[in-house]
């Protein structure tokens, strides 16, 4: 009997983990490093949310000064960091191995507020 009390109590332990193991790994709102997104259109004339260099600093290093040039590229997630103050910050690189602008090869993102604002978009597989 103890066996079997045992042994029921084990396989419901395990579904159980096995059910939140699954939530967490599908979660939306948290990047993974490899993730794939899409660089939206943003609102103002420039990007609020992902840290691109100011367009006279672009000018200054024989860059293409013009953040159209980014808008609708595929960019890969290289790492993720969660700052002290709660929030997520993100390294991006061109999912074509492309630099931004011909000089940068990663740029930083406010993970959430990029989502929030449409500066970044999940791409649909």
């Amino acid at each position: 009997m103890k066996n079997i009390l045992f042994i029921m109590l084990f396989l419901a332990g395990t579904s159980v983990f096995a059910t939140n193991e699954t939530e967490n790994n599908n979660d939306q709102n948290y990047p993974q490093v490899g993730d794939v997104l899409i660089i939206g259109e943003s609102n103002t004339y420039k990007y609020g949310h992902i840290d691109f260099p100011r367009l006279n600093m672009i000018v200054k290093r024989g860059g293409i000064a013009s953040y159209k040039t980014v808008y609708g590229n595929e960019v890969v997630v290289k790492a993720v960091e969660e700052k002290p103050d709660g929030t997520t910050e993100v390294t991006l690189e061109r999912r074509n191995g492309k630099k931004f602008f011909r000089n940068l090869k990663s740029v930083k993102a406010d993970f959430n507020k990029a989502i929030e604002s449409g500066e970044l978009v999940f791409k649909n597989d």
